[in-house]
């Protein structure tokens, strides 16, 4: 999914199998731009945002984080972080720490075998 400049340029923003539709507007989660930003943040060495089925809304934010492990992880300042940086609807409402995410054949991040974790 991406989007045309004025100058004819095209911008990828994520695929569309990756975008999260949370239902509580109509705009929704880019989880590449997501993925970028939680990388950003001290203790972070790899993430990946999915999103996790929910009666009322379609789909929450879950994220999926390895870190350095060199030091712990503090949950609510990843969220305040996610929400100062991108907004509320980007606030994740799960995280899961991992040693190591998934990959595919082709080694990019398995979406697809994080979002089954839910089902």
């Amino acid at each position: 999914m991406g989007y045309f400049d004025d100058d004819g340029y095209l911008y990828l923003n994520d695929r569309s199998k990756d975008v999260i539709v949370t239902g509580r507007t109509s705009d929704n989660v880019y989880s590449r731009l997501l993925d970028d930003f939680l990388v950003t943040l001290p203790g972070i060495r790899q993430a990946a945002a999915v999103g996790r089925p929910d009666e009322a809304l379609g789909e929450v934010v879950h994220l999926f984080l390895v870190t350095d492990g060199q030091e712990d992880v503090d949950v609510d300042r990843i969220r305040d972080s996610v929400v100062a940086e991108l907004g509320d609807l980007y606030q994740p409402t799960g995280v899961t720490i991992v040693p190591q995410l998934p990959l595919t054949k082709v080694g990019k991040v398995d979406k697809r075998k994080l979002r089954s974790h839910f089902r």
